[in-house]
């Protein structure tokens, strides 16, 4: 008999072959388990101690003699569940540790990654992403006539998250007066520092963000769909450009 589960769970071929001669058997000595299993005596001690050690397997305390039991398959449950934690955990760490290895990666191998989302889903990955990054957003936002109701929630969900995080956003943006006045409600509580700028200057359908070692510019269409670039170079250099406009603003005056 053998089992795939346990083939699933990361067992090796001589520990699910002492399990299940075990599960045949009931309980056996190390040297009984390697006659009945074709082991060898060291095969069957090692594969014995780790079915121990994850719990399909325990010492007959009854036997004066090393001697061990099979528990019920139903530990195998359990075994399963502790996987899943461990996933859990490993990913967790994962993502605490993956923009330095980005970065590592970056800077020998200097290629962006990109990514793609659609639809208002898009906005709220690209929130997601500015709160995991930790770092001050950079945005400019179109002068065009976009639908902003498609999204007013999204961002009423996330702003006050990200203000809450510590982070700042700088903002580039048109010089309407709807915009100025919700900046003038809004803008300490979000952390906002907004430079307006002469809505004739920018009016493609484009807005970019620009946070971490990430660049998104999402374009608002039939749809909504963003493209995230993932580079330290890249995010850098949209960053330095984006002072150049900032500086340029700055230098306009508005009536």
């Amino acid at each position: 008999m053998e089992l795939e589960i346990l083939k699933n769970l990361g067992l090796t071929a001589d520990q699910i072959k002492t399990y299940t001669t075990l599960l045949e058997n009931g309980a056996l000595s190390p040297p009984s388990l390697a006659d009945k299993s074709g082991e060898s005596r060291t095969n069957a001690y090692m594969a014995l101690k780790k079915l121990a050690e994850i719990g399909l397997a325990v010492p007959d305390p009854s036997k004066k003699k090393l001697t061990y039991l099979p528990l019920n398959p139903a530990h195998l449950d359990t075994l399963i569940a502790r996987r899943e934690r461990d996933l859990q955990i490993a990913r967790a760490e994962l993502q605490n540790r993956l923009p330095e290895l980005l970065d590592t990666y970056y800077t020998n191998v200097q290629r962006p990654s990109a990514r793609y989302y659609e639809g208002r889903d898009a906005l709220a990955k690209i929130y997601e992403e500015q709160l995991a990054a930790g770092n001050d957003v950079f945005t400019i936002s179109t002068a065009e006539d976009i639908d902003r109701t498609l999204i007013s929630d999204i961002a009423a969900k996330f702003l006050p998250r990200i203000a809450d995080a510590g982070i700042t956003t700088n903002s580039l943006m048109p010089n309407y007066p709807a915009m100025v006045a919700d900046s003038k409600r809004n803008d300490k509580k979000l952390r906002r520092k907004i430079t307006w700028y002469d809505p004739d200057q920018y009016n493609a359908p484009v807005e970019i963000s620009i946070y971490g070692n990430k660049v998104a510019f999402v374009l608002f269409g039939d749809d909504i769909v963003a493209t995230v670039i993932d580079s330290p170079a890249v995010a850098t250099a949209m960053r330095d450009i984006f002072e150049m406009a900032r500086g340029g603003a700055k230098g306009r005056r508005f009536l």
